[in-house]
């Protein structure tokens, strides 16, 4: 997934919650994030942090996430 398109979607999910729960969520993207592209995914403005799964096993991507 682009970056882009994961923002469009987390502004749809913080839209809905805001509406259910009456307060303003922070959503993190848990897609495939890696080194090359996680400064991409949190320059969006509705992606509030990443959750980072397999990549956080391989020490120097994860570093480069950091």
């Amino acid at each position: 997934m682009k970056a882009q398109e994961a923002d469009e979607i987390q502004a749809f999910i913080k839209i809905k919650t805001r509406s259910l729960l009456r307060q303003n969520v922070r959503v993190l993207y848990g897609g495939s994030v890696n080194g090359k592209n996680a400064a991409e995914f949190l320059a969006q403005k509705n992606i509030d942090g990443l959750l980072v799964g397999g990549v956080s096993l391989k020490l120097n991507e994860f570093s480069s996430i950091c």
